[in-house]
């Protein structure tokens, strides 16, 4: 009976001293991955030390920006009014210009027409009386269609 109690005891404590080998194996696995855990902690810590002033510095620079921007689009909305307001202008101008033209040459035409030499001496064969910018009208027979 002795000799069952001291096989039982020494294969109890195997199975212990295999178990306690297999924990501290455990142990120093998750020593490791602990440490390697610490030092991606310490890494990105390092880089990541500063990402918030920079984040901030560059939550400033996107606001004047945008600022910046605003008051371009101002600006451009201006210009695009003003080259709107000279197109106008323009366009009255050379509408104004036209008049006056037209009136000038009107007027010319006219004072030539009514102080012919031609006319006066009653020499007018060519024109038969009539001014010389006057073109005579030529009558054409347009055959009429019938259904």
């Amino acid at each position: 009976m002795l000799t069952t109690v001291l096989i039982l005891n020494g294969l109890i404590t195997g199975f212990c001293w295999y178990f306690t080998w297999r924990i501290w194996r455990w142990q120093r696995r998750l020593a490791r991955v602990t440490q390697a855990l610490t030092m991606a902690e310490r890494h990105t810590h390092n880089r990541l030390c500063h990402a918030p002033a920079a984040i901030l510095q560059g939550q400033d620079n996107i606001q004047q920006l945008r600022s910046q921007y605003q008051q371009v689009l101002l600006q451009f909305q201006q210009l695009k009014q003003i080259l709107a307001l000279l197109g106008l202008g323009r366009f009255v101008y050379q509408l104004y210009a036209n008049r006056e033209r037209n009136a000038r040459e009107n007027a010319r035409r006219n004072a030539n027409h009514g102080s012919r030499p031609d006319k006066l001496a009653g020499n007018g064969d060519q024109t038969q009386g009539r001014g010389p910018f006057v073109k005579t009208a030529v009558k054409t027979a347009k055959p009429k269609l019938t259904l």
